[in-house]
């Protein structure tokens, strides 16, 4: 308990002071001004015109101690303000936090535990329902934490959102149970900035025959991790596994990283993509997102076949023969054949050029 040596003097001048009470068989003495759970060592002797009798004995066995005890009750609440520290680096962070704080007095029986709350200070004071993470701080089994002791918990910043403002405050606990309410809130520390949140999968903002411009939301006000995103990556594949998945190079993706957008190219007409985004902060990498619904890039046009040669000759008929032409990734269902007959040299001519205005129109509706 609390009862120290100074203590004991005035308790005993208060027990000769007061009348002690003799009910049948027993006396009895009442001591007031105890808190609970305080150990009391009481010794008596007894007086009469013949002198004072010798001082009874004290109990020898822990149990017999106990016995002795005021009713204990829960533990005190927390009256000095916790303390929220930066130290070294112990992971991919820039450093690290670590919680101090001083136990409190059990009132009649060892603290056996602690439970740290560490509210969002954007969300206003301290016993906010909202934003709180709650860490429980347990001691080995021949631990003991005395009243007025300095507890603290290393890498506390490994359960909280990097680049936010936290506050603490801490409860003791007990075998009675825990302090009904919280303690004192620490001043406000900075957790350290962690490698961006995962982000959610991307969406399509635009479909071309070769290209697809790729976007991808914001998970919260708090998704790059405490720290600016300066990079992104993009990989897709033909499979929703990504087992076949490419990653685009730096140029193709072409990404604009404020609003969150990437321009791919070089893909093929008509096929159907699945993409997945990582981005990176001054930390690091984060988690490649979850792959994104079927993005289908718009059916393209046939390229244009290479020139007909001659196969064979006959004296009413001639065969001609191409190679097929990339087929824009549909089918290709028919051939248009133009044959310029007995023309001239300036029909050629005339001819080449309707057939480069054709052409170009054709160009300009695909666009």
């Amino acid at each position: 308990g609390r009862l120290h040596t100074e203590d004991l003097q005035p308790l005993v001048e208060k027990a000769v002071d007061t009348q002690t009470v003799e009910l049948g068989s027993k006396c009895y003495h009442g001591i007031q001004g105890l808190q609970a759970g305080d150990l009391v060592l009481p010794v008596v002797r007894a007086r009469n015109s013949g002198g004072v009798g010798p001082w009874s004995r004290l109990p020898e066995a822990s149990a017999g101690l106990r016995s002795l005890c005021t009713v204990p009750s829960l533990p005190a609440e927390m009256t000095v303000a916790p303390l929220l520290q930066r130290a070294g680096k112990t992971d991919h962070r820039p450093y690290s936090v670590t919680a101090c704080w001083i136990c409190p007095d059990g009132m009649g029986r060892p603290v056996q535990s602690f439970i740290l709350r560490f509210t969002r200070l954007e969300d206003g004071v301290p016993g906010s329902s909202q934003h709180e993470v709650q860490i429980p701080c347990h001691g080995e089994e021949e631990t003991v934490w005395s009243y007025g002791s300095t507890v603290s918990l290393a890498n506390v910043h490994v359960n909280l959102a990097g680049g936010v403002h936290y506050v603490m405050q801490v409860r003791a606990a007990t075998e009675i149970g825990s302090t009904n309410g919280w303690g004192s809130a620490s001043l406000p520390l900075l957790a350290p900035p962690d490698v961006p949140l995962q982000p959610r999968a991307p969406s399509c903002l635009h479909r071309g025959d070769t290209t697809l411009r790729i976007t991808w939301p914001e998970i919260s006000e708090i998704w790059t991790g405490g720290s600016d995103v300066y990079r992104c990556r993009l990989r897709f594949a033909k499979h929703e596994d990504m087992a076949d998945a490419v990653e685009a190079s730096h140029e193709d993706a072409r990404a604009n990283l404020t609003d969150r957008t990437a321009l791919v190219s070089g893909l093929q007409a008509d096929e159907c993509y699945y993409f997945q985004i990582s981005v990176q902060n001054i930390v690091g990498w984060s988690e490649w997102s979850e792959p994104s619904e079927g993005i289908f890039t718009q059916s393209y046009r046939p390229d244009v076949p290479e020139m007909p040669h001659l196969e064979a000759a006959e004296t009413h008929r001639i065969t001609i023969s191409w190679l097929p032409p990339y087929d824009g990734g549909k089918k290709i269902e028919s051939y248009d054949t133009v044959l310029l007959h007995g023309g001239c040299e300036q029909h050629c001519r005339e001819f080449g050029c309707l057939l480069n205005k054709i052409n170009c129109v054709l160009a300009s509706e695909a666009e």
